[in-house]
């Protein structure tokens, strides 16, 4: 009996400690928010732009994380520059690279994520989020086998113009061997991942995506936004890869903390995390095993739905368009020859459809003009969206709803709600013809719709009975594909854009209601009063996300632009600042200032807001001549500039007089240069340059030393943000001396 009852206590315990370990292994091959979260714990605890203490200890955990999941890594260590405007930009890249080797190695995949942040800014959503979701990828995927190589590039210095892509993709040997890369950024701190980037030639592309991970969020719609938005990704440059294909993802949701003192973890939803998570490790164990699809030159229009990701060859745009132009067309010339839209009316509502479709819109621009002139910090995030931002998308919604009910009603009883309806087909075929012609991958958003609305009216007209209530019905249930698709993707396009422009979205949201509007003024009774309660609505929501504005909190920060500058030359001293005008903190340094470009950062014309300051005895840099020597009748000349207050990042002006004929500095060269240098991350031994002139000539250049941190002493208030403007000069003691070697 005992051994029955010992017997049974074993095999109790063997299930139970097979069972954990069973479901520990299977728990450890899943994307872990968990592990990923702490990664980002580390990552974005504080700002860590390039040039920073921060920034090396961000790297330093890349390694010590790598190095502990024993994968094979290196980071690549060059000096990277790039002309902007009229400076030189330039930083010392340092990318975090691992390559996970396949047993076959015929195709090489690129997973990357920036992982530096700008200035003052933690960065948990641009862009922690994507590296802890990198950096827990590699933590499962490294244990499996795999027949293609993986590399997964930490890459450095996207926030300086993409010099640490740049420099992987011109600089590293593993660039040349890349067949697809798949680029993760984040631009906000909510919201769903999009797939909103694509190479050229991505059909093939798209339906791997697709069977690798259906529930991918994405559309064809958002690389014809982003042409015209003034961001740029390390897409950019991996694109210049001979023959490779890939694909961006985002979330865009937040716009009000991209780039803000607010993006931080405790802001950042947690969601953002998983997305990116799940989409890379799906994409990672598909990629890992089957060889990229060769493109065959035709794009694909691709859209998201509940179900999963659909998409169709670029070149049934015009068969569509020919089918949704057929079935438009025969309801409309079916309700003319059976006089239920008369002629007449039906010319008068296809002259008056512009002006009802722009009333909403243009109502709501001049309600964002007055709120903006009232509460002038609404529109000075980065993005050009205020905090909250939804709210007022639900407000200006509301507005543009009650406006074209509120026109229609009036027409529908001046002629009928099925002329209306007709009237507008012409139009949304015109739509669909331009986009087909200039924005291809938008055509969708107009003739899917459509394909669904025209034959449910052509149904509805052979009926007889006008738009009774069967017939509205109908109607209501062809416009539902209207709505699923286009509802998400005008909300996305508002994030998208800044809300100076808000009335674009109010426009494309009252081109979408308008299937809808004549049969709602129709059939809406009176009693209700749909059009002023959906106004006052609107009016209600836009007047809270305003007084929501009106707070101020870490969250919520007010933002003020202020830096400090000594010319140890001349011993003067200034505060300046790129906002608008001082606020309560800065106008104790400001109120007596000067607008004109700053002596502090060479090659930027803005004019900064001036006003004299104490003289903080700032300790100087120092110069050593480590050779000088002269061939001919050329001097070359290699020195180095130490700073003596830590700065690690320096700007270089040089004299036109000293007529310098070359300029080394890393692995860079350039022979006549004017252009000031901008420089991030200089090492600490110093920034190290030769110089080439005529021997004649004596070297005059003038150094200006950043370090992060105004002078001691100077606290900034809770509740105030450095500018997002020009975000590397806030926050920051300057100092400028002239050397003549």
């Amino acid at each position: 009996m005992k051994i029955l009852k010992f017997r049974k206590y074993a095999l109790s315990f063997v299930l139970v400690y097979l069972t954990s370990i069973l479901s520990l292994t299977a728990a450890d091959a899943d994307f872990s928010r968990e592990r990923a979260m702490a990664h980002l714990q580390h990552i974005a605890a504080e700002p860590h732009p390039v040039g920073s203490e921060a920034h090396d200890r961000v790297r330093g955990y890349l390694e010590q994380q790598l190095t502990a999941m024993q994968v094979p890594y290196e980071v690549q260590r060059t000096f990277m520059s790039r002309s902007v405007g009229e400076s030189v930009l330039g930083a010392w890249v340092q990318n975090v690279a691992v390559r996970l080797p396949g047993t076959e190695g015929a195709h090489t995949i690129l997973f990357s994520a920036h992982y530096d942040s700008v200035a003052n800014s933690p960065g948990a959503g641009d862009n922690g989020a994507a590296v802890a979701a990198l950096l827990e990828t590699v933590h499962l995927v490294s244990r499996e086998t795999r027949r293609n190589h993986l590399i997964f590039l930490f890459a450095d210095a996207e926030e300086l113009q993409l010099l640490g892509s740049k420099a992987f993709v011109e600089r590293h040997p593993w660039a040349k061997d890349v067949d697809l890369f798949v680029n993760f950024e984040g631009r906000g701190n909510a919201g769903s991942v999009y797939a909103f980037e694509t190479t050229a030639a991505n059909k093939n592309l798209v339906a791997q995506l697709n069977e690798a991970a259906p529930w991918l969020d994405g559309t064809s719609l958002a690389g014809d936004i982003y042409r015209i938005m003034p961001n740029t990704t390390d897409f950019r440059e991996f694109v210049k890869l001979p023959g490779v294909q890939g694909i961006g993802f985002a979330h865009i949701d937040g716009p009000s903390h991209y780039h803000s003192s607010s993006d931080r973890i405790d802001a950042l939803d947690p969601a953002v995390l998983d997305q990116h998570g799940r989409n890379a490790v799906a994409l990672a164990r598909y990629f890992a095993h089957h060889a990229p699809a060769a493109p065959d030159g035709t794009n694909a229009v691709f859209f998201h739905l509940p179900w999963g990701m659909f998409s169709y060859p670029a070149g049934m745009n015009l068969p569509l368009l020919i089918l949704a132009g057929l079935l438009s067309l025969a309801a409309l010339v079916l309700a003319l020859a059976k006089g239920q839209a008369p002629k007449g009316g039906f010319a008068a509502a296809l002259a008056v459809w512009p002006l009802v479709l722009l009333a909403g819109p243009l109502l709501g621009a001049v309600l964002w003009q007055i709120i903006s002139a009232f509460q002038s910090r609404a529109g000075l995030t980065l993005t050009g969206h205020p905090y909250h931002s939804g709210v007022f998308f639900v407000g200006f919604l509301l507005v543009a709803l009650a406006i074209g009910i509120m026109l229609l009603r009036r027409l529908v009883r001046k002629w009928n709600a099925l002329t209306l309806t007709v009237a507008v087909l012409p139009w949304w075929l015109a739509l669909a013809a331009a986009c087909m012609v200039m924005a291809p991958g938008s055509m969708y958003l107009f003739v899917v719709p459509l394909l669904f609305f025209a034959p449910a009216l052509l149904v509805c007209i052979l009926r007889g009975k006008g738009l009774d209530g069967p017939a509205s019905v109908m109607l209501l249930a062809g416009a539902l594909p209207m709505l699923l698709l286009q509802l998400p993707v005008d909300y996305a396009i508002y994030l998208a854009l800044p809300v100076l422009y808000s009335g674009v979205v109010a426009l494309l949201v009252s081109l979408g209601l308008s299937l809808l509007l004549p049969i709602l003024a129709a059939h809406l009774p009176d009693r209700f009063r749909v059009p002023p309660v959906a106004l006052l609505l609107g009016l209600t929501c836009l007047g809270v996300g305003f007084s929501l504005n009106l707070s101020v909190s870490a969250q919520q920060p007010k933002f003020a632009s202020l830096s400090y500058g000594l010319d140890l030359d001349s011993g003067e001293a200034y505060w300046f600042s790129s906002d608008p005008r001082p606020n309560g903190w800065t106008r104790a340094y400001l109120a007596e200032g000067e607008r004109r470009p700053s002596q502090f950062i060479p090659g930027i014309g803005y004019p900064f807001l001036h006003a004299k300051a104490d003289n903080m005895a700032l300790t100087p840099p120092t110069v050593e001549v480590l050779e000088d020597r002269i061939e001919g009748t050329r001097r070359h000349l290699r020195l180095v500039v130490t700073s003596q207050r830590d700065a690690r990042n320096m700007m270089v002006e040089f004299d036109g007089a000293s007529r310098i004929t070359g300029l080394e500095l890393g692995e860079e060269r350039w022979g006549r240069i004017s252009a000031p240098l901008r420089l991030y991350g200089v090492p600490e031994a110093g920034l190290e340059f030769a110089l080439t002139l005529p021997a004649t000539k004596k070297a005059s250049f003038r150094v200006i030393e950043l370090k992060r941190g105004l002078p001691e002493g100077i606290a900034r208030p809770e509740g105030t943000a450095p500018s997002l403007f020009f975000a590397f000069f806030q926050d920051a003691t300057f100092s400028s001396r002239s050397f003549v070697l």
